[in-house]
C-alpha cells in the first residue's frame, strides 16, 4: 500500500493535519518539497517528479478506458437513430407520396413534397399586412362615397398597430412555392377525388382539355366573346324588377353582374387509369356569379325533401344500418354520366318553379315572385359560355358547369323524376312485401 501527501499546507492543509494528528507524531517540516511514500523506495520518500508521471499513466489508463466506453455507447445510439430515422423518413415519405401525385417530367425537392402536401387550400401567412382587400371589397359591394371612407377610417385604426403574423413555411419553402409558381411547364390541380395535389405536364393537361372541348355533341366554339350581351340583358331584367318594387337599391347593386369570364379546367382522375379529367368551369365574378348565388340561397331548403334523399355517407350508413339483405337480394349503386350536361334546362326550371308554388316559406327568403326567381335561375343556366387559351366555347346544352345554381337544380330535377318513378312502380317486393328500400345520392 501506497501513501502521498504534501507537505505544502497551502495546497491540503487538512489532509495532512488529519493523518499526523492521528498518529500522534509531530508534523514535519518538508518546506515547499513534496515526497511519496512507498515501500518500495529506500528511505520511503518519492519526489514530486515521479508522482507525477505515475499519476498520468493512470490518467491516461482511465481516459482511454472511458473514450472506449462512450464509443459504443455512441455507434449503438447512432444504430437506434438511424433506424429510428429511416422508419419516421419512411412514413413521411408514404405520407408525402399519398397527397402528392407528380404525373410531371420534373423532379421535385423535398421542401417542394413538403408544400404540396399540405394542399391547396393551405394558406400562407402574408409578407405585409393585406391593406388592398379594403379597397377591393368597398368596389366589389358597391359602398357610396361616405361609407367607403367610413370603412377605410375603421381599418386604418384597426390596423394602425398591426403586425404581420409568423410565417408558417420555412424559407426553403418558400422559396419552393416561388420556384413552383413560375415553373410553366407544369400544371398544379386538386385531384377529382380526395385532398390530393397533382402535379401535371402542362402540355398533357391542356391536350387533355382539347380532346374533350373537341365533342362537338356538347361544345361548340363561339366567333367572339358574348359577356357584353349577357351583362345587357342582365341589367335590363334587374332594372325592370327595381322599377316594379321587386327589389331595393341595394340588392340591385348586390345582383349587380361582374366582368369575369369564365374559364374551364379539369380535376385529374387519378383512380382512373390513364388519369382522365373531369371538366369543370370556374364562374366566380362572372356576369351571373352574384345572382346565382342569390337564387341559390332561395332554392337550397327545397332540396332534400324525399325520403331517399342521402345527406352523406354517415346519413347513409344510419339508414342502412339496421337493413338486412336475403342472399337472393343485392345492394346495388347508380351514377349518372354528365349530371349536369344531361338536365334539360326548361324541364329544370318548371321543376323548381312547381317546387316554388309549393313552398309557403319562400316570402320569409325573397321579395321575389316564383316567376321571377325561375327567370333569374333561367340566365344563370343559359349562360354556359367559357374560355381556353384565348378561345370562347359554348356548352350547347343541360345546366351551367360551375355555377352556384345548378347543383341546386339539378338534385330538384332529379328528385322529381325520383318521384315520378318510384309513384308509377310497385312500391312492395312480392317476396317479403317490404317496402322496396332506394336512397339516392347526387354529386
Amino acid at each position: 500500500m501506497s501513501f502521498y501527501f504534501y507537505a505544502d499546507d497551502s495546497v491540503t492543509p487538512s489532509l495532512s493535519q488529519a493523518i499526523h494528528e492521528r498518529q500522534d507524531i509531530p508534523e514535519p517540516d518538508f518546506g515547499q518539497h513534496s515526497f511519496f511514500i512507498t515501500p518500495s523506495s529506500p528511505c520511503g520518500l518519492q519526489p514530486k517528479k515521479a508522482q507525477l508521471a505515475r499519476h498520468n499513466k493512470t490518467k491516461d489508463r482511465q481516459a482511454k478506458k472511458f473514450q472506449n466506453l462512450q464509443s459504443r455507447h455512441n455507434t449503438s445510439m447512432m444504430q437506434c437513430l438511424t433506424w429510428r430515422q429511416k422508419s419516421e423518413d419512411s412514413t413521411q415519405n408514404e405520407l408525402q407520396n399519398r397527397w402528392v401525385k407528380n404525373l410531371s417530367d420534373r423532379v421535385l425537392t423535398q421542401p417542394e413534397k413538403e408544400v404540396l402536401a399540405e394542399g391547396l387550400n393551405f394558406a400562407m401567412t402574408p409578407k405585409q399586412v393585406p391593406i388592398m382587400a379594403t379597397e377591393s371589397a368597398i368596389k366589389k359591394n358597391r359602398k357610396t362615397e361616405t361609407e367607403g371612407e367610413q370603412l377605410r377610417l375603421k381599418v386604418s385604426a384597426a390596423l394602425s398597430n398591426a403586425k404581420p403574423p409568423p410565417s408558417n413555411l420555412t424559407y426553403e419553402e418558400r422559396k419552393a412555392v416561388t420556384s413552383l409558381s413560375k415553373d410553366e411547364n407544369v400544371t398544379i390541380l386538386p385531384a377529382d377525388k380526395g385532398k390530393c395535389t397533382v402535379i401535371s405536364n402542362t402540355n398533357d393537361y391542356q391536350d387533355k382539355i382539347l380532346s374533350l372541348l373537341n365533342d362537338s355533341n356538347t361544345y361548340e366554339c363561339l366567333k367572339r366573346d358574348p359577356t357584353s350581351g349577357f351583362k345587357r340583358t342582365i341589367i335590363e331584367y334587374l332594372q325592370s324588377l327595381q322599377k316594379d318594387g321587386a327589389i331595393e337599391c341595394l340588392p340591385y347593386h348586390r345582383l349587380y353582374p361582374q366582368e369575369s369570364i369564365p374559364g374551364i379546367y379539369g380535376l385529374p382522375k387519378i383512380h382512373k387509369e390513364g388519369v382522365p379529367l373531369r371538366p369543370n368551369i370556374s364562374s366566380i365574378n362572372s356576369v351571373t356569379f352574384n345572382i346565382a348565388k342569390f337564387v341559390a340561397n332561395i332554392l337550397a331548403p327545397l332540396v332534400g325533401t324525399t325520403l331517399q334523399h342521402i345527406q352523406n355517407s354517415m346519413d347513409f350508413v344510419n339508414k342502412v344500418r339496421d337493413l338486412k339483405l336475403d342472399p337472393s337480394e343485392t345492394m346495388v349503386s347508380f351514377d349518372v354520366t354528365s349530371l349536369f350536361t344531361c338536365i334539360p334546362t326548361q324541364d329544370a326550371v318548371e321543376t323548381a318553379r312547381q317546387q316554388l308554388l309549393q313552398d309557403n316559406t319562400v316570402q320569409n327568403r325573397t321579395t321575389l315572385n316564383p316567376e321571377q326567381i325561375c327567370h333569374l335561375v333561367e340566365l344563370c343556366l343559359k349562360t354556359t359560355y367559357f374560355q381556353f387559351r384565348e378561345r370562347f366555347y359554348r356548352q350547347k346544352h343541360g345546366c351551367a358547369m360551375g355555377s352556384p345554381v345548378s347543383p341546386i337544380v339539378a338534385n330538384l330535377y332529379m328528385e322529381n323524376m325520383e318521384r315520378t318513378a318510384l309513384n308509377g312502380t310497385s312500391s312492395t317486393s312480392t317476396s317479403h312485401h317490404e317496402p322496396v328500400h332506394i336512397f339516392i345520392f347526387y354529386q
